[in-house]
């Protein structure tokens, strides 16, 4: 059981990780695309 809840949270944790990097790379892009403009 124990272990079960661990793999749920370590995947909900990677998805979080993932969805985190992706706006952080969207809003740099956006931020250079305005800052060079």
């Amino acid at each position: 059981m124990s272990t079960l809840r661990a793999h749920v949270f370590r995947a909900l944790y990677n998805m979080h990780a993932k969805i985190i990097a992706v706006i952080f790379i969207f809003v740099t892009t956006i931020s250079v695309r305005y800052s060079y403009k």
